[in-house]
């Protein structure tokens, strides 16, 4: 169970940490729409951060989503077993 918890630990810290790298790379995002032909080269980088930020996305949910699914799993193991230690 220890070993659990701590891979539990381990996912929640990752999972943070994808969250904060993407808002301090979100920051440098550029929101405004380029549409001069002098903007090309703004726009292809508009374009490759839109792709690395997709792909943060992708991870952080699954990182999510494993680490609520661990958690839960965690927590349902504890309760079967405060429920079978209740003397009948």
């Amino acid at each position: 169970m220890t070993t659990a918890i701590a891979i539990w630990i381990a996912l929640g810290i990752a999972t943070i940490s994808l969250a904060i790298y993407r808002k301090v790379l979100a920051q440098h995002e550029d929101t405004s729409i380029h549409l001069a032909h002098g903007g090309v080269s703004m726009v292809e980088g508009q374009a490759a951060m839109a792709t690395k930020l997709a792909a943060i996305d992708k991870y952080g949910k699954l990182l999510t989503i494993a680490t609520f699914a661990l958690g839960l799993a965690i927590g349902g193991v504890y309760v079967y077993e405060a429920l079978l230690a209740v003397p009948v």
